[in-house]
């Protein structure tokens, strides 16, 4: 299989569920995003570990439905992120930035590790770059246009969104201070 070619960089944000395969035990899925700064091509990329002998294997490639944020220079900025790709703890839904076109994609994850984009949201600010989860609620963390060596011109915030089976509601909230 081949594989897709991701942005050269040290760190690749990643999450993964354990699920069992048939007549194969247990395997993992873990996720990680290409950051492909095309206009429309940031995906995530699916990889299965073989649990006997732990090497991964492509699945798959899900479009994001949104745009990468390249680095070109590999300075500060847009790589300082945690969190990119990250799956609900009931293993149903991933959620992935897109920090180029500042928006998140919601997929629903299938039992065979395989994703289906549910939908593409706002991120509710400017170059979106770390995602959490709490309870019911999924947390954005946007940059800003803050680059290493330039000055900022829109500030940083946190986004909250609502989150249910269902539906994401998004609310945002200021950064306090």
């Amino acid at each position: 299989m081949n594989f897709e070619m991701l942005e050269t960089r040290t760190l690749m944000s990643g999450t993964g569920f354990s699920d069992l395969q048939p007549d194969h035990g247990p395997a993992e899925t873990a996720y990680v995003e290409s950051n492909n700064p095309q206009p429309g091509q940031n995906a995530v990329i699916a990889l299965r570990r073989d649990p006997s002998d732990g090497s991964l294997h492509q699945i798959g490639k899900f479009l994001t439905g949104g745009t990468g944020f390249g680095n070109a220079t590999q300075g500060l900025g847009p790589d300082d992120s945690d969190q990119e790709v990250i799956a609900s703890p009931d293993g149903r839904f991933l959620f992935a930035v897109n920090q180029g076109s500042n928006s998140i994609a919601v997929f629903r994850i299938h039992g065979n590790g395989g994703l289906h984009r549910v939908g593409t949201f706002d991120s509710g600010g400017v170059q979106p770059a770390s995602i959490g989860l709490s309870g019911d609620h999924l947390y954005v963390v946007n940059r800003g246009d803050a680059l290493q060596g330039k000055t900022a011109t829109i500030a940083p915030n946190y986004t909250a969104f609502d989150r249910t089976p269902k539906t994401v509601r998004c609310h945002p909230f200021p950064v306090r201070r």
